[in-house]
């Protein structure tokens, strides 16, 4: 018994520090904004009912009977906290900006109040909305941490995902909070799959290959990635296809592309067949260009078998049978052997030194059609910088990560008044 009033006892300390922080988020809004004395407009009143209503960061753990590792699900937690407090949202246009995770928790909660705020709701109201009213207006903030959230969301399920090995995709989830029913506690729920594993016969020999596809958490699972042979210069099929892609390509995608996670070349992959740019050879072999960042980096070598497209290789833009390398062979004499020595056949040696700058060599490149090289160079820099910001845009555009849902709208705050309403009217009751 002694331990469960300890117990209680330290829950409401907690709830205690948990208030007090809040209102410090609150008051520091005031101040970020240019107006530190609306902070002491607020009444108290006010003030817990925000704190009630305040929308709180989401919550990682495995769905009910998924087998989650734990050092995934640790590294879950770790980049999504990482990206609320690198990532940060301004209050005013061309203003001070906050961390999204302070902007989530106490930002938001308090902009949405001030646009619903009757100017008869306590003494002072009226002024207090004139003051903050350039920060209740602003929408472009909310819209940009809305934005974020998705895609951070988006990107911590798909930075641990791999064809090789297994997707991750995470499921948002709100519940009313156990100790206050007018609150939610934001929950992501960690889902795994494996891509469909399939084997085709390929010169008498039978290879497996993996289904191409992504885990889409607005699709709620896993997408497969499909190709209209009519869209690349197969005029005979008119609908959409499934992608497969051999063992042996993904291979030799990881070690061409060696500067980058395999996680990394998995999407890549994916993201370059949904919106496909491709060419026709005159054995009915198909090549599609493999991006990195949006830039070239090389070729997805594939063909038509039983109804479906087979990716059977990976070529790097230098390769002797991809046009540039062709190409460059031409020009420099450069032979299959001299590129496995010299190392122009992986990524890492453009990455790890300037070629660019030499002019000889540079010029050599260039005219050959490789100087996609020299822009992947600074792409792959970046991503390494950052990692989270810099693949938001390819997950947006390649893969739905937008929703029409809010994320950062507290349940609706007359709701919560009229309670108060009625709470008030029962103390007076019993007064009289």
């Amino acid at each position: 018994m002694l331990k469960t009033s300890k117990s209680n006892h330290h829950q409401k300390y907690d709830r205690s520090e948990q208030k007090h922080h809040f209102f410090a988020k609150i008051n520091a809004v005031c101040t970020v904004v240019g107006k530190p004395d609306a902070y002491h407009m607020l009444p108290k009143r006010t003030l817990e009912l925000l704190y009630r209503l305040r929308d709180l960061p989401f919550r990682i753990e495995a769905a009910p009977g998924e087998q989650i590792p734990d050092d995934i699900l640790k590294r879950m937690r770790h980049r999504y906290s990482s990206f609320l407090k690198y990532y940060q949202v301004c209050l005013l246009k061309d203003g001070p900006k906050v961390a999204l995770y302070h902007y989530i928790g106490a930002a938001s909660t308090f902009r949405l109040y001030l646009n619903i705020l009757k100017d008869n709701e306590f003494r002072g109201a009226a002024e207090l909305k004139k003051e903050l009213a350039a920060f209740a207006s602003f929408e472009e903030g909310a819209t940009v941490a809305k934005e974020s959230i998705i895609a951070a969301i988006a990107f911590t399920g798909a930075e641990w995902s791999d064809l090789n090995s297994r997707l991750y995709w995470l499921e948002r989830k709100r519940t009313l909070r156990k100790y206050d029913p007018f609150g939610y506690e934001n929950v992501l729920l960690a889902h795994s799959g494996i891509p469909e594993k399939r084997s085709f016969s390929i010169d008498g020999i039978s290879r497996p290959a993996l289904k191409a596809c992504w885990a889409i958490w607005t699709y709620g699972g896993i997408l497969p990635v499909q190709v209209k042979p009519s869209d690349i210069g197969i005029p005979a099929i008119d609908h959409p296809v499934d992608v497969y892609v051999q063992m042996h390509a993904l291979k030799r995608l990881n070690e061409r592309l060696d500067c980058l996670d395999s996680c990394v070349n998995s999407l890549d992959l994916c993201a370059s067949i949904d919106e496909p740019k491709a060419l026709i050879r005159d054995d009915g072999t198909i090549m599609f260009e493999h991006r990195v960042c949006g830039t070239k980096a090389g070729y997805l070598v594939a063909e038509m078998l039983d109804g479906v497209i087979v990716i059977r290789t990976f070529l790097f833009i230098t390769n002797g049978g991809a046009p540039e390398g062709k190409r460059l062979q031409e020009l420099s004499g450069i032979k299959r052997l001299d590129r496995e020595f010299l190392a122009i056949d992986k990524l890492s040696t453009f990455v790890g030194s300037d070629v660019r700058s030499n002019k000889e060599l540079g010029g050599l490149f260039r005219e050959a059609g490789c100087e996609s090289l020299f822009q992947l160079r600074d792409a792959v820099e970046e991503r390494k910088k950052e990692s989270i910001v810099s693949s938001l845009p390819m997950l947006m555009k390649y893969f739905g990560a937008g929703t029409k849902e809010d994320f950062m709208m507290p349940d609706p705050i007359a709701r919560l008044r009229k309670k108060f309403a009625a709470e008030e009217e029962a103390n007076e009751g019993e007064a009289d």
